[in-house]
């Protein structure tokens, strides 16, 4: 996600019941969730309390940061930063009262823009008598592909099944095509290699990853 423009905040830019992933950026729950607008007023947005993909609650108290981000009518994304004011209890529901922002920012967020990371991973090639699983590190990544290191060579076309943790959830293993070869150190290759029929919750935790990354970098800077 790149930061692209501010946009002045106006009540039909998130209209009730948006979809919006709601990043909290402190306490042991800290982390990215899905959540909905269930309602909003001139200081404030109403968020119902938010869910990961496994249904485990997203849990902040008054004064936390956090940081939401949705898809606006333009099929682009629009984020911002904000405050826990107060946590509401509404017959069955839990609502988080959140500050509203004055303006929020455009960011581009595609399939194949990608973060850079360090992540331990381990894959074998598809189609071989090589079924034994290797280790390697994925460099960067992006809901299209990744950017791995290996200490032996690979050939473009080859298919591996690639197996990580985000955040410490294992990916399982993703069937991924060699698509390119890239310039590596002495004894390492590196390789941009792309998907192939990734499942949906997969892609929507690699994507929710990205966001966390970029954001973590609007932050710094």
């Amino acid at each position: 996600m790149r930061h692209e423009e501010s946009i002045k905040m106006t009540d039909n830019i998130i209209p009730i019941g948006e979809k919006i992933i709601f990043n909290i950026l402190d306490t042991n729950f800290k982390g990215i969730y899905s959540s909905y607008i269930d309602d909003l007023d001139k200081t404030s947005l109403y968020v119902l309390m938010p869910t990961d993909a496994r249904g485990i609650k997203g849990v902040a108290k008054k004064g936390d940061r956090v940081a939401i981000s949705f898809i606006d009518a333009k099929k682009g994304r629009l984020g911002f930063f904000s405050v826990v004011e107060d946590i509401i209890k509404d017959n069955k529901k839990i609502i988080y009262k959140i500050s509203r922002p004055e303006k929020l920012f455009r960011t581009e967020l595609r399939d194949n823009f990608r973060v850079d990371t360090f992540i331990e991973a381990i894959y074998n090639i598809q189609g071989t008598f090589q079924k034994r699983f290797k280790k390697t590190t994925i460099l960067n990544l992006s809901a299209g592909g990744a950017k791995i290191s290996v200490d032996n060579e690979l050939q473009i076309g080859d298919k591996i099944n690639l197996s990580f943790h985000l955040d410490g959830y294992k990916m399982g293993f993703l069937e991924a095509e060699i698509c390119r070869e890239a310039k590596a150190e002495i004894g390492l290759y590196h390789y941009g290699v792309k998907f192939v029929d990734m499942p949906n919750d997969s892609k929507e935790r690699i994507i929710k990853y990205c966001i966390k990354k970029q954001l973590e970098m609007i932050r710094k800077g």
